[in-house]
């Protein structure tokens, strides 16, 4: 074998090392991000299930104000505690019909919390109801910076399916079906929306 050879099989090596490398190195961060993923997900389901188990919960659904000296213990006290504000943003309460539409009706709820003058967004449910039997709802859940972490809508009348759609530092990381119809910069644009529109 000639030196020249020689060279040429050694670089042939390094490069067979380096393309080895890179791979590997590929495949590791893709599983780390998968992984990551994988708990954000979690920690969402999580969230939506805590956050959904107070609005359910007797305190929050009561349009009572309530006064603590009315209760003989905290623990009393705390069983129906809110410790959300809930507004509505009602649309054609009179169920006026709309061109081309029918009789439509939308309810938006906003439940949030003011930590020191500070609106925290926690959770949008919005309802519309058309003149057919079926209501169309859509769900945003944010985190605890406002930011959009979950998207579900519900839409009988038009999908033969839910859209579910996961979000961490703003990207999408899941979506449920995979060929969603909606635009993903539309849901986030809303979801912004509707942080503002809570900060009245």
């Amino acid at each position: 074998m000639h030196i020249r050879d020689e060279i040429i099989m050694k670089k042939r090596s390094k490069n067979i090392a380096r393309l080895l490398f890179a791979v590997l190195a590929v495949a590791y961060a893709s599983v780390s991000i998968a992984q990551n993923n994988q708990q954000a997900i979690k920690n969402i389901r999580s969230r939506y299930q805590a956050v959904n188990s107070e609005i359910s919960s007797k305190g929050c659904q009561s349009n009572k104000t309530l006064n603590p000296e009315h209760y003989d213990t905290e623990e009393q006290y705390s069983a129906v505690y809110c410790p959300y504000y809930h507004s509505v943003l009602s649309e054609n309460q009179r169920n006026k019909p709309v061109s081309a539409v029918g009789a439509k009706q939308v309810r938006t709820d906003f439940w949030f919390t003011d930590e020191a003058g500070e609106y925290r967004l926690h959770k949008v449910n919005k309802t519309t109801t058309l003149s057919y039997p079926q209501k169309i709802s859509q769900e945003y859940l944010y985190d605890e910076n406002n930011n959009l972490i979950f998207y579900y809508k519900h839409a009988p009348i038009y999908d033969n399916y839910d859209t579910r759609l996961y979000f961490h530092n703003g990207k999408l990381i899941k979506a449920l079906p995979k060929d969603f119809s909606e635009s993903v910069d539309a849901v986030l644009r809303k979801a912004k929306n509707f942080v503002i529109t809570a900060e009245f």
